[in-house]
């Protein structure tokens, strides 16, 4: 397996490439995942934010669910097709990226100035969608996620005829403001889905379902998936 590593904006990415022994001819499939973590003071937290940490038989440490379990699975799944003696008949390409949490600078250079080493017919996003598994190992259900929520910056503006400060306006435009943020404070936004959705999944029987989220602790499905579509 080929291994580069770009140094890029104050962080890092892996790009590695298991090349196909008898190459098909089809395009690679992208596996991606992101290290890093969303940024924290350490004065605010009890234990270190950027340690991990084993405490009462757990393991413990920020990022375990996003997106470090699954960036774990993806490697020992490898590991484990590799180990098994199987090889892809087409590249499987990995990308890891250190800036999802803030700029995402490394998804936009992978997809322009080093798009030749991670183009591919189709990429894996193992930092989305998950599903649910029963506790005696039969799947419930596996979601495909098809879009994400974002954000929006708005700048608000008060403006009034003014006047001097010794006597103050009732309509002062600083209370106009103030009132504008207090009306967007009591305001909820309806989020949801339009022309996507077709039947909602089976909420019955919770209490005997394990929530599996981003592949998480699921090696041997991360494995078929690429044995699958790799082979």
């Amino acid at each position: 397996m080929t291994t580069v590593v770009k140094d890029h904006d104050d962080t890092q990415t892996l790009i590695a490439r298991w090349k196909a022994p008898r190459p098909s001819g089809k395009k690679p499939i992208l596996l991606m995942a992101h290290m890093d973590v969303v940024e924290a003071k350490s004065s605010d937290w009890k234990n270190p934010p950027f340690e991990f940490r084993e405490e009462k038989g757990f393991y413990l440490g920020r990022g375990s669910s996003d997106n470090k379990a699954a960036l774990t699975g993806v490697v020992l799944a490898l590991q484990k097709l590799k180990a098994s003696g199987w090889a892809p008949n087409r590249d499987i390409v990995v990308l890891f990226t250190g800036d999802e949490e803030t700029g995402m600078r490394s998804v936009k250079r992978a997809s322009t100035e080093w798009r030749d080493l991670i183009d591919a017919e189709y990429a894996f996003n193992f930092d989305a969608g998950g599903g649910a598994l029963y506790k005696d190992g039969r799947v419930d259900a596996y979601y495909m996620q098809i879009a994400e929520k974002t954000y929006a910056d708005f700048k608000l503006t008060a403006e009034n005829e003014g006047g001097h400060s010794s006597a103050p306006r009732p309509d002062n435009a600083i209370y106009a403001l103030v009132g504008a943020l207090k009306n967007l404070e009591e305001y909820r936004f309806v989020g949801g889905l339009w022309g996507y959705l077709t039947e909602p999944s089976n909420a019955h029987g919770l209490n005997e379902r394990v929530v599996v989220d981003g592949f998480h602790d699921q090696v041997p499905i991360i494995a078929d998936l690429i044995r699958r579509v790799g082979g």
